[in-house]
């Protein structure tokens, strides 16, 4: 640590003072720079995600039956919900696509853990959006 301080003390009786203030701008601009870059690039990279079509459509079903044999639901009333149901999953697919924040694979595609799943989320608005349309 000594012979650091040692060298920089040499070094700065050979560098005049306007030239190391020059030198620490230079280096705080470029910090702040580079910071500001990665803060703009990390917003653009879009991030991978996983959703599990089988198990939404699977749990969706089941839901949705329970529900409506608790409703007494007509023929149509099911045709409308299934429907609404198939219309929610591709336009909210479509606005997680469309936003950039995420690139979606099905979920067994996918051997990694560490990705976003998104599919509890999915399911959840799903089902709400879908029930709150037929009452």
């Amino acid at each position: 640590m000594k012979v650091l301080t040692r060298l920089c003390q040499k070094i700065s009786k050979k560098i005049s003072r306007e030239t190391l203030m020059v030198a620490l701008i230079a280096l705080v601009v470029s910090i702040i720079s580079s910071f500001v870059a990665y803060k703009i690039t990390v917003r653009q990279v879009p991030k991978f995600a996983v959703v599990d079509l089988a198990y939404l459509n699977n749990e969706f079903v089941m839901n949705l039956s329970r529900h409506l044999v608790e409703h007494h639901a007509s023929d149509a009333e099911v045709e409308k919900a299934v429907k609404l149901y198939l219309s929610s999953l591709e336009a909210m697919l479509a606005d997680i696509n469309h936003s950039g924040n995420y690139i979606l694979l099905q979920r067994q595609m996918v051997v990694s853990e560490g990705l976003v799943d998104l599919t509890q989320d999915l399911e959840k608005a799903l089902f709400e959006s879908v029930i709150n349309s037929i009452k």
